[in-house]
Protein backbone atom coordinates (compact mmCIF):
# COMPACT_ATOMS: atom_id res chain seq x y z
CA UNK A 1 0.00 0.00 0.00
CA UNK A 2 1.31 3.23 -1.03
CA UNK A 3 1.34 6.72 0.65
CA UNK A 4 0.54 9.48 -1.10
CA UNK A 5 2.66 12.65 -0.47
CA UNK A 6 1.28 16.00 0.43
CA UNK A 7 3.92 17.89 -1.59
CA UNK A 8 3.80 17.56 -6.00
CA UNK A 9 6.63 16.89 -8.07
CA UNK A 10 8.06 18.99 -10.34
CA UNK A 11 7.59 22.83 -11.49
CA UNK A 12 4.76 22.22 -13.97
CA UNK A 13 2.89 25.22 -13.36
CA UNK A 14 2.74 27.93 -16.14
CA UNK A 15 4.49 30.85 -14.76
CA UNK A 16 3.06 34.35 -15.33
CA UNK A 17 3.93 35.56 -18.50
CA UNK A 18 5.18 32.14 -19.81
CA UNK A 19 4.04 31.68 -23.24
CA UNK A 20 1.75 28.93 -23.86
CA UNK A 21 4.93 27.46 -26.43
CA UNK A 22 7.30 27.99 -23.87
CA UNK A 23 5.24 26.65 -20.98
CA UNK A 24 4.00 23.47 -23.14
CA UNK A 25 7.59 22.75 -24.26
CA UNK A 26 8.94 23.08 -20.82
CA UNK A 27 6.72 20.58 -19.51
CA UNK A 28 7.67 18.09 -22.18
CA UNK A 29 11.16 18.26 -21.27
CA UNK A 30 10.56 17.76 -17.41
CA UNK A 31 8.70 14.51 -17.98
CA UNK A 32 11.49 13.30 -20.50
CA UNK A 33 13.51 14.10 -17.77
CA UNK A 34 12.07 12.45 -15.23
CA UNK A 35 11.16 9.45 -17.48
CA UNK A 36 14.96 9.29 -18.30
CA UNK A 37 15.28 8.82 -14.59
CA UNK A 38 12.63 6.29 -14.39
CA UNK A 39 14.32 3.91 -17.11
CA UNK A 40 17.19 4.04 -14.95
CA UNK A 41 15.94 2.32 -11.80
CA UNK A 42 16.17 -1.20 -11.83
CA UNK A 43 13.16 -3.40 -11.31
CA UNK A 44 14.78 -5.98 -9.02
CA UNK A 45 16.72 -3.50 -7.14
CA UNK A 46 16.63 -2.46 -3.17
CA UNK A 47 15.33 1.28 -4.19
CA UNK A 48 12.35 2.15 -6.20
CA UNK A 49 13.20 5.86 -5.94
CA UNK A 50 12.66 7.69 -9.48
CA UNK A 51 10.21 5.47 -10.43
CA UNK A 52 7.51 6.72 -12.55
CA UNK A 53 3.69 4.58 -12.64
CA UNK A 54 0.96 6.41 -14.95
CA UNK A 55 -2.65 5.32 -14.89
CA UNK A 56 -5.23 6.13 -18.01
CA UNK A 57 -7.32 8.87 -17.15
CA UNK A 58 -9.88 10.55 -19.66
CA UNK A 59 -7.81 11.51 -22.33
CA UNK A 60 -4.41 11.22 -20.90
CA UNK A 61 -2.52 10.03 -18.07
CA UNK A 62 -2.56 10.62 -13.94
CA UNK A 63 1.64 10.11 -13.55
CA UNK A 64 3.39 9.75 -10.17
CA UNK A 65 6.61 9.27 -9.07
CA UNK A 66 8.09 6.81 -5.88
CA UNK A 67 10.10 9.32 -3.73
CA UNK A 68 10.30 7.17 -0.39
CA UNK A 69 10.78 2.96 -0.29
CA UNK A 70 9.69 2.77 3.28
CA UNK A 71 7.03 2.97 3.86
CA UNK A 72 6.62 3.24 0.06
CA UNK A 73 5.48 7.12 -0.97
CA UNK A 74 4.62 8.55 -3.98
CA UNK A 75 4.10 12.07 -5.30
CA UNK A 76 1.34 13.62 -7.63
CA UNK A 77 3.37 14.65 -11.35
CA UNK A 78 0.64 17.31 -12.58
CA UNK A 79 1.92 17.15 -15.78
CA UNK A 80 -0.81 18.61 -18.50
CA UNK A 81 -3.84 18.86 -17.31
CA UNK A 82 -3.18 17.71 -13.97
CA UNK A 83 -4.96 14.41 -14.06
CA UNK A 84 -5.19 12.48 -11.07
CA UNK A 85 -5.94 8.62 -10.53
CA UNK A 86 -8.85 8.08 -7.84
CA UNK A 87 -7.34 7.97 -4.37
CA UNK A 88 -8.13 4.17 -4.26
CA UNK A 89 -5.87 3.42 -7.03
CA UNK A 90 -3.09 5.91 -5.58
CA UNK A 91 -3.67 3.62 -2.27
CA UNK A 92 -3.32 0.21 -4.01
CA UNK A 93 0.21 0.87 -5.17
CA UNK A 94 2.87 -1.24 -4.46
CA UNK A 95 6.46 -1.91 -4.83
CA UNK A 96 5.08 -5.08 -7.07
CA UNK A 97 3.28 -2.35 -8.83
CA UNK A 98 5.62 -0.31 -9.63
CA UNK A 99 8.37 -3.04 -10.45
CA UNK A 100 5.80 -4.69 -13.28
CA UNK A 101 5.68 -1.17 -14.32
CA UNK A 102 9.07 -0.73 -15.03
CA UNK A 103 10.02 -3.98 -16.49
CA UNK A 104 7.11 -3.61 -18.79
CA UNK A 105 8.17 0.07 -19.96
CA UNK A 106 11.72 -1.57 -20.35
CA UNK A 107 10.08 -3.95 -23.00
CA UNK A 108 8.30 -1.16 -24.55
CA UNK A 109 11.71 0.79 -24.47
CA UNK A 110 13.61 -2.16 -26.34
CA UNK A 111 10.82 -2.88 -29.32
CA UNK A 112 10.64 0.71 -29.96
CA UNK A 113 14.11 1.08 -30.35
CA UNK A 114 14.49 -1.83 -32.82
CA UNK A 115 11.90 -0.31 -34.68
CA UNK A 116 13.16 2.94 -34.66
CA UNK A 117 16.92 1.83 -35.85
CA UNK A 118 15.63 -0.75 -38.45
CA UNK A 119 13.93 2.65 -39.68
CA UNK A 120 17.10 4.73 -39.15
CA UNK A 121 18.96 2.40 -41.08
CA UNK A 122 16.98 2.35 -44.76
CA UNK A 123 18.05 4.90 -47.29
CA UNK A 124 15.81 7.57 -48.92
CA UNK A 125 14.24 5.75 -52.50
CA UNK A 126 14.91 2.54 -51.19
CA UNK A 127 11.43 -0.15 -51.72
CA UNK A 128 10.10 -2.03 -49.10
CA UNK A 129 6.46 -4.01 -49.00
CA UNK A 130 4.51 -3.75 -45.91
CA UNK A 131 2.03 -6.95 -45.20
CA UNK A 132 -0.87 -5.32 -44.94
CA UNK A 133 -3.06 -8.69 -44.52
CA UNK A 134 -3.06 -11.89 -46.28
CA UNK A 135 -0.64 -11.26 -48.88
CA UNK A 136 -1.88 -7.81 -49.77
CA UNK A 137 1.23 -5.99 -50.11
CA UNK A 138 1.95 -2.15 -50.37
CA UNK A 139 4.48 -1.81 -51.99
CA UNK A 140 6.70 1.58 -50.79
CA UNK A 141 9.00 4.17 -51.15
CA UNK A 142 11.61 5.37 -48.02
CA UNK A 143 10.88 9.19 -47.96
CA UNK A 144 12.07 11.59 -45.36
CA UNK A 145 8.70 12.59 -43.25
CA UNK A 146 7.23 12.97 -39.52
CA UNK A 147 7.11 10.74 -37.11
CA UNK A 148 3.56 10.00 -36.50
CA UNK A 149 3.67 10.07 -32.90
CA UNK A 150 6.95 11.83 -31.71
CA UNK A 151 6.79 14.99 -35.08
CA UNK A 152 10.37 14.40 -35.65
CA UNK A 153 11.57 14.32 -38.93
CA UNK A 154 13.29 10.82 -40.13
CA UNK A 155 12.16 8.15 -42.53
CA UNK A 156 8.84 7.00 -43.11
CA UNK A 157 7.32 5.10 -45.92
CA UNK A 158 5.24 6.38 -48.65
CA UNK A 159 2.85 3.47 -50.52
CA UNK A 160 3.25 3.44 -54.41
CA UNK A 161 1.63 0.62 -55.28
CA UNK A 162 -0.27 -2.74 -54.68
CA UNK A 163 0.79 -5.79 -55.04
CA UNK A 164 -0.26 -9.26 -54.00
CA UNK A 165 -3.41 -10.58 -53.64
CA UNK A 166 -5.60 -8.03 -52.96
CA UNK A 167 -9.28 -8.58 -52.84
CA UNK A 168 -11.64 -6.51 -55.60
CA UNK A 169 -13.95 -4.53 -52.92
CA UNK A 170 -10.23 -3.02 -51.65
CA UNK A 171 -9.43 -1.81 -54.82
CA UNK A 172 -11.06 1.31 -56.92
CA UNK A 173 -14.72 0.41 -58.18
CA UNK A 174 -18.00 2.47 -59.25
CA UNK A 175 -20.77 3.24 -57.25
CA UNK A 176 -24.28 2.76 -58.62
CA UNK A 177 -24.04 6.45 -59.91
CA UNK A 178 -21.12 6.21 -61.99
CA UNK A 179 -18.85 7.56 -59.41
CA UNK A 180 -15.35 6.03 -58.01
CA UNK A 181 -14.56 4.76 -54.68
CA UNK A 182 -10.48 3.80 -54.24
CA UNK A 183 -10.35 2.38 -51.30
CA UNK A 184 -7.86 3.17 -48.34
CA UNK A 185 -4.75 1.86 -49.64
CA UNK A 186 -5.55 3.42 -53.15
CA UNK A 187 -6.74 6.77 -51.18
CA UNK A 188 -2.91 6.34 -49.26
CA UNK A 189 -0.93 6.11 -52.89
CA UNK A 190 -3.21 9.55 -54.51
CA UNK A 191 -2.69 11.33 -51.36
CA UNK A 192 1.11 10.53 -50.71
CA UNK A 193 0.44 9.96 -46.95
CA UNK A 194 3.15 8.73 -45.09
CA UNK A 195 2.92 5.88 -42.56
CA UNK A 196 5.40 3.97 -39.95
CA UNK A 197 4.45 0.50 -39.66
CA UNK A 198 6.36 -1.74 -37.34
CA UNK A 199 9.11 -2.98 -38.83
CA UNK A 200 7.78 -7.24 -37.85
CA UNK A 201 5.31 -6.19 -40.99
CA UNK A 202 7.93 -5.80 -43.37
CA UNK A 203 9.03 -8.14 -45.67
CA UNK A 204 13.06 -6.74 -45.97
CA UNK A 205 13.32 -6.83 -42.21
CA UNK A 206 15.21 -9.70 -40.82
CA UNK A 207 12.73 -9.44 -38.18
CA UNK A 208 9.34 -10.07 -40.34
CA UNK A 209 7.04 -12.30 -38.50
CA UNK A 210 6.45 -15.59 -40.01
CA UNK A 211 8.98 -15.07 -42.69
CA UNK A 212 9.52 -18.67 -43.08
CA UNK A 213 6.28 -19.88 -42.54
CA UNK A 214 5.75 -17.81 -45.75
CA UNK A 215 8.50 -18.71 -47.89
CA UNK A 216 7.38 -22.52 -46.80
CA UNK A 217 3.76 -22.12 -47.88
CA UNK A 218 4.93 -20.78 -51.51
CA UNK A 219 4.55 -17.05 -50.69
CA UNK A 220 6.38 -15.15 -53.88
CA UNK A 221 8.89 -12.17 -52.80
CA UNK A 222 6.56 -9.10 -52.53
CA UNK A 223 9.67 -7.55 -54.62
CA UNK A 224 9.04 -9.96 -58.35
CA UNK A 225 5.34 -8.81 -57.99
CA UNK A 226 3.74 -6.53 -60.64
CA UNK A 227 1.42 -3.69 -59.62
CA UNK A 228 -2.25 -4.49 -59.49
CA UNK A 229 -4.02 -2.31 -62.13
CA UNK A 230 -6.03 0.64 -60.33
CA UNK A 231 -7.89 1.60 -63.16
CA UNK A 232 -11.76 1.74 -63.16
CA UNK A 233 -12.73 0.78 -66.97
CA UNK A 234 -15.19 3.10 -68.56
CA UNK A 235 -18.85 3.07 -68.29
CA UNK A 236 -20.39 2.20 -71.78
CA UNK A 237 -22.93 4.16 -72.90
CA UNK A 238 -25.36 1.62 -71.69
CA UNK A 239 -24.11 1.99 -67.88
CA UNK A 240 -23.80 5.63 -67.95
CA UNK A 241 -27.27 6.39 -69.42
CA UNK A 242 -28.67 4.06 -66.10
CA UNK A 243 -25.86 5.93 -64.05
CA UNK A 244 -27.33 9.24 -65.25
CA UNK A 245 -30.62 7.75 -63.69
CA UNK A 246 -29.56 6.77 -60.16
CA UNK A 247 -27.72 10.42 -60.26
CA UNK A 248 -31.14 12.02 -60.42
CA UNK A 249 -32.30 9.37 -57.88
CA UNK A 250 -29.61 10.80 -55.62
CA UNK A 251 -30.98 14.40 -56.14
CA UNK A 252 -34.60 13.61 -55.69
CA UNK A 253 -33.48 11.53 -52.44
CA UNK A 254 -31.11 14.91 -50.75
CA UNK A 255 -34.51 17.19 -51.75
CA UNK A 256 -37.00 14.79 -49.80
CA UNK A 257 -34.44 14.80 -47.03
CA UNK A 258 -34.32 18.43 -46.90
CA UNK A 259 -35.09 19.50 -43.55
CA UNK A 260 -37.66 22.05 -45.17
CA UNK A 261 -40.63 21.87 -42.75
CA UNK A 262 -43.16 23.22 -45.75
CA UNK A 263 -44.30 19.40 -47.59
CA UNK A 264 -45.71 21.63 -50.49
CA UNK A 265 -42.40 23.06 -50.88
CA UNK A 266 -40.87 19.69 -51.26
CA UNK A 267 -42.80 18.70 -53.73
CA UNK A 268 -42.14 21.66 -56.17
CA UNK A 269 -38.77 20.94 -56.00
CA UNK A 270 -39.27 17.23 -56.77
CA UNK A 271 -41.23 17.99 -59.50
CA UNK A 272 -39.13 20.53 -60.93
CA UNK A 273 -36.23 17.94 -60.43
CA UNK A 274 -38.11 15.21 -62.30
CA UNK A 275 -39.01 17.82 -64.94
Amino acid sequence: MAKLAATTCGSFKKADGEAWEAWSERIEGLLAEMQAVSAKVNPEGKSLVGALVQFSVADGYAYYRVCKDSPLTVEHVPYGDSYQAHEATVRGITANTVRTALQRSKMFSSMTDVNEEWYASLKAGQIVHYNGSFGAWQRCEVVRGKHPLTGKDQNVLKVIALVGDWRPYDLPKRTADGGIVLGHAVDSIQSGKTMMPHESNIWESPRCANKARMIADGWKDPATLAPVSLEVPALSAEEEAKAALWRKVGRLRAICNDRVEDPQSILDAVRQAVA
